[in-house]
């Protein structure tokens, strides 16, 4: 299971060092590492914060003005 894990974050990660560095430099492994590092780096943080980050984005959701209660505000005046 960690095998299928690890093998599609370096698949991800060889895409994401693809778009940026040619495939015939010498350092594109150790870049290819770097990359997944970040990748696994970032999947941790959103995992360890994925309730405050929830309760962060109803919280915006929550505070954006609707429609029907902005009313007018929302319309630029004509020049």
């Amino acid at each position: 299971m960690l095998g299928w894990i690890v093998r599609f974050v370096m698949f991800i990660a060889s895409i994401i060092t693809g778009w940026f560095v040619a495939r015939d430099t010498a350092s594109i492994d150790v870049i290819e590492m770097v990359v997944s590092l970040l990748l696994i780096i970032f999947f941790l943080a959103v995992g360890a914060f994925w309730p405050y980050l929830v309760a962060w984005f109803a919280e915006r959701r929550a505070a954006r003005p609707t429609r029907a209660r902005a009313g007018r505000r929302n319309v630029r005046p004509s020049p």
